[in-house]
């Protein structure tokens, strides 16, 4: 690997992750600014305790109570819609390690160089991990200024930690639009899978949160939303062992995108 993929990837998109990251820390921003009036918190809280906890649970809010901290308020408010947006992002990142440049006839004109599949798919992986993290990273620094500027009372590492706990869906789900990719060919196709799949996490983590039988308990532990919502990191049940789980299974993912490329013809 001579890294020609990942500096030009990283050349090229970098500056489209900080423009996605600002505009998602402006959220953040503004959620944190709220979070620093704890009158407004808490006329919010009495709001959401009068709702069906059906239609709580519909919008990824498991607990009302999370809000009646900051920490709360803010990983219910960002880090769980951070996640939804995010997921748009995701999907457009993972067309791009295959599917763009193959649509547009570039793969080809790569692909005649010395350098083989596996190179350009591992390169682009490792140039958007890092490209990803740098969003994560101004998704952290946005609220991270609100609390400095409005001298909101928190447990700042709880936020830090909350909003990374994203960062391995993220990945996940670039890896699963890319293996789409490989296997569907068709760019369109490919989308349609991967917004199939994010339906399906996101519908059974509802269930999880609205049912309380064992099987849809269960079966929600299958949602990377289940495990990207920062909810954890507030009421301190998170595991390392869940995200290495997420990294270990987006790792699998890409490495069958990889057989799949390496064994079928490009352009058809």
């Amino acid at each position: 690997m001579n890294g020609s993929i990942l500096f030009d990837t990283l050349k090229r998109d970098w500056k489209l992750s900080v423009y996605w990251g600002l505009g998602i820390g402006i959220l953040g921003f503004y959620v944190t600014f709220i979070a620093s009036d704890l009158d407004v918190v808490q006329q919010y809280v009495e709001l959401l305790e009068s709702l069906p906890s059906a239609m709580l649970n519909a919008f990824g809010i498991t607990d009302a109570r999370l809000f009646t901290t900051a920490e709360g308020f803010i990983s219910s408010a960002y880090v769980t819609y951070t996640m939804l947006i995010l997921s748009v992002y995701a999907v457009m990142t993972g067309l791009k390690i295959t599917a763009d440049e193959e649509e547009t006839g570039i793969l080809d004109t790569l692909l005649a160089l010395p350098i083989s599949r596996t190179q350009i798919m591992i390169e682009k992986f490792i140039a958007y991990v890092l490209i990803t993290l740098l969003l994560i990273i101004v998704c952290i620094v946005m609220p991270l200024i609100a609390i400095a500027l409005f001298n909101v009372e928190l447990d700042t590492s709880k936020i830090i930690l909350s909003v990374l706990s994203v960062y391995p869906g993220i990945l996940l789900l670039v890896t699963v639009t890319s293996l789409f990719t490989v296997f569907a060919r068709r760019r369109i196709t490919a989308i349609s899978l991967t917004v199939v799949f994010i339906l399906v996490s996101y519908f059974i983590n509802f269930l999880g949160n609205s049912a309380s039988n064992s099987f849809a308990v269960t079966l929600q532990q299958l949602s990377y939303f289940h495990h990207t919502d920062g909810h954890t990191i507030v009421t301190e049940t998170y595991t390392p062992l869940t995200s290495l789980a997420i990294l270990m299974i987006a790792i699998g993912c890409l490495a069958l995108s990889i057989r799949q490329f390496n064994r079928r013809d490009i352009g058809l």
